[in-house]
C-alpha cells in the first residue's frame, strides 16, 4: 500500500517531474504533493430505520486509496467486506472507491523498470515497440488490441478481464463485492432492469448506478480529457437489502433494494466551480416492495 507521508515528503525522481510536466500539458490537471497522516479506508455507522426489520440500517463510507494499485484497492475492499461480514442488517455501502486502472503514487525510474518487468502486458506492449524501432515492422494486431481494450474497459468495471491481451485491472474490486456474501448468505444488489433503472437501462450494476448506452456515467474527469482518457467512473453504490442469495436474482423481493441510481452532473456542473471535482450519485431505496413499472418518487 502507498504510504502517504513518507511518499509524499521524499524529493520527487526526474520521471515523477516529467510526469506531473505531462499532465499539466496534456490535461491541464496538476499532480500536487498530497501529506497526510493516518489511514484512510472506510466508516461504518448504523442508523435507526423503524420501518425496516429490525430497525437498522448499516451505512459503510468508502473512500479507497488511489495511491496505489487495482490491485490494492482490492486488498482494501477485501479487509471492508470482511469487516461486515456478519453485519445482520441491511447494508448501503457508498464513496470513492477510485477504481481507475492506474497507480497514482509518485513514480521513479526504478518504478518504471519494475513494472516493465513484473506486469504481462507491458512487457508486451514493450516487446511490440522494440519490435517495430528495430525491424520496422509493427506487430500484427498490437495497436488494434490497445484500442479495444480502452473502448472495452471504459467505465465498464465488469468488462471479460483477460490477462495479457484484453486485461481489465479493476474488475477484480467488483468481483469481490459481487461475489461477497454476508454470514446469513444475503449478497449485494448487481441487478440492472429497465423498469428500475434511470434510463430503462438492464445492465449490470443500472439499478444502483446510472448506466449509460456504453457503460456507467461518469462521475469525475481531469480539466482537459482526451477522448475516454481521463474520465473515470470513481463513486458506487452498493446495496445490500437481505433479500438476495444471488446478487442478479430477478425474482427476489425488491423492498430495500435500490433503485434508479443516478449520476447528477448536470447539478454539479452548472456552476462555476463545480459544487465538487467528483459528481454527486443518488439512488432511491424503497421501505416497502414497489410497484414494477412506476418511478418512486423518493428523491
Amino acid at each position: 500500500m502507498y504510504d502517504w507521508y513518507e511518499g509524499e515528503r521524499k524529493i520527487a525522481d526526474p520521471v515523477e517531474h516529467g510526469r506531473r510536466i505531462g499532465s499539466k500539458i496534456a490535461f491541464d490537471s496538476e499532480i500536487r504533493r498530497e501529506l497526510k497522516v493516518g489511514g484512510r479506508c472506510f466508516f461504518r455507522v448504523d442508523i435507526a430505520v423503524p420501518q425496516v426489520p429490525g430497525g437498522v440500517v448499516t451505512l459503510v463510507n468508502n473512500h479507497l486509496e488511489i495511491k496505489t494499485t487495482p490491485k490494492g484497492r482490492e486488498e482494501q475492499m477485501v479487509e471492508i467486506l470482511g469487516r461486515i461480514k456478519n453485519v445482520p442488517h441491511p447494508v448501503i455501502m457508498a464513496g470513492d472507491h477510485n477504481s481507475a486502472p492506474e497507480d497514482l503514487s509518485a513514480t521513479s525510474l526504478v518504478r518504471v523498470v519494475w513494472r516493465q518487468v513484473n506486469t504481462p502486458e507491458a512487457l508486451l506492449d514493450t516487446a511490440a515497440r522494440v519490435s517495430d524501432l528495430v525491424t520496422g515492422t509493427v506487430v500484427p494486431g498490437y495497436r488494434e488490441r490497445s484500442i479495444v481494450n480502452v473502448l472495452k474497459n471504459f467505465q465498464n468495471p465488469l468488462a471479460p478481464d483477460i490477462p495479457i491481451l484484453l486485461p481489465n485491472p479493476v474488475r477484480g474490486m467488483f468481483e469481490q463485492v459481487r461475489d461477497h456474501r454476508f454470514a446469513d448468505g444475503t449478497s449485494f444488489d448487481f441487478r440492472g432492469d429497465a423498469d428500475r433503472s434511470i434510463n430503462r437501462n438492464s445492465r449490470t450494476l443500472a439499478n444502483s448506478n446510472e448506466h449509460r448506452r456504453w457503460g456507467h456515467r461518469t462521475t469525475f474527469s481531469v480539466r482537459r480529457p482526451i477522448g475516454p482518457v481521463g474520465r473515470y467512473r470513481l463513486d458506487w453504490f452498493f446495496v445490500r437489502s437481505g433479500h438476495l442469495k444471488d446478487p442478479n436474482d430477478d425474482n427476489a423481493p425488491y423492498v430495500l433494494a435500490p433503485h434508479y441510481g443516478e449520476t447528477l452532473a448536470e447539478f454539479n456542473d452548472s456552476v462555476k466551480p463545480k459544487f465538487s471535482d467528483h459528481r454527486p450519485i443518488v439512488v432511491d431505496i424503497p421501505l416497502q416492495e414497489p410497484p414494477a413499472a412506476a418511478k418512486l418518487d423518493t428523491h
